[in-house]
């Protein structure tokens, strides 16, 4: 039977890589939703041209893309927090803890 320790280390560089990932995702999807956002305001423009005499119409037509641009908007605003926040708070407490709990030198 192989016996298996814990090492700090490894766990210290897989928790690095998965904040550094998580963090360009969030990102990039981040700017996935703001284009999005600016998609859908081009097409309520365009509704409002190609229908500005008939505000029903306009209404039906402006649906969608105000819908997709709330969600988007939405979306967007999670992601940026976590793109902000879960590095901030991960670095810094690895600073917070290397500087509270110093090590010991023999």
């Amino acid at each position: 039977m192989i016996k298996r320790e814990f090492s700090k280390e490894r766990l210290y560089k897989l928790t690095k890589r998965v904040v550094i990932i998580v963090t360009v995702v969030s990102v990039l999807l981040s700017i996935v939703n703001y284009y999005q956002i600016w998609k859908g305001d081009q097409d309520l423009r365009l509704c409002e041209q190609k229908y500005s005499y008939n505000l029903d119409a306009r209404v039906k037509c402006g649906e969608v893309p105000a819908l997709t641009m709330r969600l988007a908007e939405e979306n967007s605003n999670t992601l940026l927090t976590i793109a902000l926040v879960l590095p901030i708070v991960f670095f810094g407490g690895e600073r917070l803890y290397k500087y509270l709990f110093p090590e010991k030198k023999t």
